[in-house]
């Protein structure tokens, strides 16, 4: 052994007495915090849904201006220039763009699709009415996310 030649045994000596004391204090600080900071108080419980009526039908909270036979975009580019349209699987060039929206209509099964299209402030009229047109000659119906041009 390592302590022998040392004679560290000889140099240990007992805790003292008052240090027991503090070992359950510290323990019950440490529930407490626990149980404090663990709490369904403190983590943010989400959204409510309050259930209405004995049928238990859910009353989901409603938004002014909303349309009730909206459906969700099908399809969505992001679009910094005509070389860079981004897509879910990689960066496309305009002339790439007619044929990605074919196959996507093809993946998808049907027609009629929805082209959700987000521009960047560096994106000119002309490279939008392009994709526009080409969106529309695929069949897609086009949905616009745009920055405005002066704001952040």
């Amino acid at each position: 052994m390592t302590v022998r030649p040392l004679n560290l045994t000889a140099k240990l000596r007992p805790l003292p007495v008052a240090h027991d004391a503090l070992f359950y204090v510290n323990v019950a600080l440490l529930v407490l915090f626990f149980s404090l900071f663990g709490s369904r108080f403190v983590v943010a419980p989400g959204l409510v849904i309050s259930l209405a009526g004995r049928g238990a039908a859910v009353d989901l909270p409603t938004m002014a201006g909303a349309v009730a036979g909206a459906r969700p975009t099908d399809v969505a580019i992001t679009v910094r220039s005509a070389q860079a349209i981004m897509v879910d699987t990689g960066v496309l060039r305009l002339n790439e763009l007619p044929a990605w929206l074919a196959n996507q209509s093809q993946l998808r099964g049907r027609k009629n699709l929805r082209l959700l299209i987000e521009g960047d402030r560096s994106l000119t009229e002309e490279d939008l009415l392009k994709i526009t047109a080409m969106a529309t000659a695929a069949g897609y119906t086009i949905q616009l996310a745009a920055q405005p041009a002066g704001g952040k």
